[in-house]
């Protein structure tokens, strides 16, 4: 099953906003990364599944998940690069010279 996870703004905790209320999921399952992205290498750890709250009305559960990495008692980290290019999140914008130079070149 694939999902978003997001921070919460608490500590070591992640929130997956978008699980309907049928996800095969429970606490203690493990959040492995995708790889879908290319920045991240597929099967990486994340988190475990640490609250699964149903909401009476709503499209999706409220579901949490412990990180796996307490990066606030870390002293030394691993640093994964990949060859691959990451998948660019948005549409690059245009820089303000090259509309500047799209209107002249209309007129």
């Amino acid at each position: 099953m694939r999902t978003i996870a997001s921070g919460s703004g608490a500590q070591n905790t992640l929130s997956l906003p978008y699980l309907p209320h049928n996800a095969d999921i429970k606490v203690g399952d493990l959040l492995i990364t995708s790889g879908l992205g290319g920045v991240f290498p597929q099967g990486y750890p994340v988190a475990r599944i640490s609250k699964l709250q149903p909401m009476p009305g709503e499209a999706f559960i409220h579901a949490e998940a412990q990180t796996i990495a307490k990066t606030e008692t870390t002293r030394n980290i691993l640093l994964v690069w990949s060859k691959q290019q990451p998948i660019p999140l948005l549409p690059a914008k245009k820089t303000p010279l090259a509309t500047q130079a799209n209107r002249a070149n209309a007129h």
